[in-house]
C-alpha cells in the first residue's frame, strides 16, 4: 500500500510571506497496518480508561476482538 503526505510549510516575517509545499512517499506492506492498527486501537481503548470513561475494565477477549 503507497501513500503520499503534502506537508506545507509557511515562512512569513513582515515583508515576506513563503510557503512551500512537498510530498513525501512511502509504502507499508499490510502485516504492519494491521499491527499499528491494533496499536492504535489498543491506545484508545488505554485513553478511554485513563480519560475516566464509563468503561472500567476491559478483558482480554474484548481487546484482542478490538
Amino acid at each position: 500500500m503507497k501513500f503520499k503526505i503534502a506537508c506545507f510549510s509557511k515562512v512569513s516575517d513582515e515583508r515576506n510571506f513563503q510557503v512551500s509545499l512537498s510530498y513525501h512517499s512511502f509504502s507499508l506492506d499490510e502485516a504492519t497496518l494491521q499491527r499499528r492498527d491494533k496499536k492504535m486501537k489498543t491506545m484508545a481503548a488505554a485513553e478511554i480508561l485513563e480519560g475516566g470513561g464509563r468503561l472500567k475494565t476491559l478483558s482480554r477477549k474484548q481487546t484482542g476482538a478490538m
